[in-house]
């Protein structure tokens, strides 16, 4: 059974999950290409696959569908995709590859702290929403840099 959830029905989930470590940051205000009902489970993309994005992976799975990830370690991408987009995502060991990928509603930046910026920053630019991991930046130029 293929459930549809609301968009907003998502980002209230994942917003509940701050505390365990995951930050809404900022969204874009391009619209996929795709005219999709906005009832439809959105199209994530996972970019760094290990420890943390395999914690926040349990509860995406269930709220969206995982069509794509990303991480440099091929292990790291095997494992995510048989156990949480049941083998069923892209792979990507370049996480610019993913962004291009059309038909993706958001990305979640799960990598390395010092990787927030960059990703967050290529992914909004290619008009996708951002989750990001927190810390968002690593500096005050950095988070003025990614509002901007």
């Amino acid at each position: 059974m293929n459930k549809k959830l609301p968009r907003r029905k998502v980002l209230k989930a994942c917003s509940g999950v701050a505390t365990g470590g995951l930050v809404g940051c900022f969204t874009s205000t391009v619209q996929s290409e795709e005219r999709r009902s906005p009832n439809d489970r959105p199209r994530v993309g996972v970019v760094g696959n290990g420890g943390i994005a395999r914690s926040h992976g349990r509860g995406l799975k269930r709220l969206a569908d995982i069509v794509a990830i990303a991480d440099v370690d091929k292990q790291h991408l095997e494992q995510y995709n048989a156990e949480y987009a049941g083998g069923n995502a892209t792979q990507y060991a370049d996480y610019r590859d993913l962004i291009d990928e059309r038909g993706i509603d958001a990305i979640f930046v799960c990598t390395p702290d010092h990787w927030h910026v960059k990703i967050a920053i290529d992914a909004m630019r290619a008009g996708k929403d951002v989750y990001c991991e927190k810390p968002a930046t690593l500096t005050v130029d950095e988070g003025r840099t990614l509002g901007r």
